[in-house]
């Protein structure tokens, strides 16, 4: 697939080559004036260019219809480019892990910078089968982490039993589950980039990643428009959007029974944990209460 595209833009910018190295005393596109504009490289879709302010880009479809003319801008041929582009993005974000912080703050910060909302996991890792369930059916999928590095910032907002953290972290999180009242695992919180909450998901829900997804664009308004064509403008709510919490004692009872059994149970741990994971899963609603954790 690489080739083919590698292919193709190899053509497009021989046939389009012949427009390189010409001058503009200006050049107007998409309501922005470049003024000593030399052009460097054309494709089927842009100009590249240097002018008094330094390198500049604009699509062809911004140009007049002369310099359109003038560039062997078809539209067509445009589209099919932009298309095998996003394509090419996708799977190129898709391909990376999505990466999970550990600083509110600085994934605000983040969030303002790159126009993205934060998602926030409450989780026992090591412990809460529900949330190793989730991890593995959502947030380790390629579908959910091309979605995540293009539109969100995540924090992991961690409570192990094993796992090692610093005495900050611990109390950070603490303060974070009291600040947004969070008393059940997992709890996923959307928040916008002021650090607004937009909604949140207690607990594991069936679906996958396309379910997960959906619903994060229903919480937010700007993830819905930037990823989906039939957003519905009724969808925004003046109150964050809470799905309901399948809340169950049962759950509860495992998960803070498993880290007691594991000193004992010794190397048969690793064989252990899935097993009793998978009976808390069948006897519960998706989530461990923090009281019982």
């Amino acid at each position: 697939m690489r080739s083919k595209l590698l292919a193709i833009l190899t053509v497009f910018a021989v046939v389009l080559s012949a427009v390189a190295d010409e001058t503009f005393p200006a050049l107007e596109a998409n309501g922005h004036l470049y003024k000593n504009v030399t052009v460097t490289t054309v494709t089927a879709s842009d100009i590249y260019f240097t002018y008094d302010g330094g390198m500049g880009n604009a699509r062809l479809a911004d140009l007049s219809p002369e310099l359109q003319q003038r560039f062997h801008y078809d539209p067509d041929t445009a589209a099919a480019q932009e298309q095998q582009q996003a394509r090419a993005n996708a799977n190129y974000l898709a391909d990376r892990p999505a990466q999970w912080g550990t600083d509110l703050t600085a994934a605000l910060n983040q969030a303002r910078s790159g126009n993205r909302c934060v998602l926030m996991d409450f989780t026992g890792s090591d412990w809460c089968p529900w949330c190793m369930k989730l991890d593995q059916d959502v947030f380790s999928t390629p579908q959910f982490a091309g979605f995540a590095n293009s539109k969100l910032v995540l924090v992991r907002v961690d409570f192990p039993h094993n796992l090692r953290q610093s005495e900050d972290l611990r109390q950070a999180n603490a303060g974070l589950a009291s600040r947004f009242n969070v008393d059940s695992y997992p709890t996923c919180i959307l928040l916008d980039s002021s650090g607004k909450e937009l909604g949140r998901q207690n607990g594991y829900a069936e679906g996958g990643p396309q379910a997960f997804i959906e619903r994060l664009e229903r919480f937010s308004p700007m993830l819905a428009k930037a990823t989906s064509s039939d957003t519905d403008p009724g969808s925004a709510a003046t109150a964050p959007a809470t799905d309901p919490d399948p809340s169950a004692p049962v759950a509860g009872a495992i998960g803070s029974a498993l880290p007691q059994w594991a000193p004992k149970i010794g190397r048969n741990w690793g064989w252990i944990a899935p097993i009793s994971a998978g009976l808390a899963i069948l006897l519960t609603g998706g989530v461990i209460s923090r009281k019982s954790a």
